[in-house]
């Protein structure tokens, strides 16, 4: 059963929480059950909220350590996401997966682009000219990109 309790009796413990008196001692000298001492105290201002509105999980990678990423990535943007965060490990000693990297690089502003290869320029040999036609073949092999792998950007 709740009991009621007036405005001067809550003026009254307040201005001894403001005194210096602690919750415990208001709780035994009082009537008062310790939870609405706490739950006064703390609509007043006078004790800490039991927690941080919007605390949540604490980021992974601070502000350093994306710019280790940054620095990683820029020297060699062709690595993989495991590789990424194998260097990663390496370079400080922080273990990391590599959903945390694609959530970091995604944050930094990369996106992953597979590469494709470069359009071959058809080029027509002259008639009858076997050399130039393996001249052709060279040249379009040459031409093309890897077709494996992700590049950065």
């Amino acid at each position: 059963m709740t009991e009621a309790y007036s405005e001067e009796q809550q003026n009254e413990v307040l201005a001894e929480l403001r005194a210096g008196k602690t919750v415990e001692q208001l709780a035994g000298t009082t009537a008062i059950p310790l939870d609405r001492l706490k739950k006064w105290g703390r609509a007043a201002g006078l004790l800490p909220q039991l927690r941080k509105a919007g605390g949540g999980r604490k980021p992974i990678l601070d502000a350093a350590g994306l710019l280790v990423l940054r620095k990683l990535i820029e020297a060699n943007g062709k690595l993989t996401l495991e590789e990424l965060a194998a260097a990663f490990t390496e370079e400080t000693k922080q273990s990391l997966g590599s959903g945390t990297v694609a959530k970091a690089m995604k944050e930094l502003g990369y996106r992953k682009v597979k590469l494709q290869k470069a359009p071959s320029k058809p080029s027509a040999p002259l008639a009858g000219s076997a050399a130039t036609a393996a001249s052709v073949k060279t040249t379009k092999r040459q031409s093309r990109a890897p077709t494996h792998g992700f590049n950065w950007r």
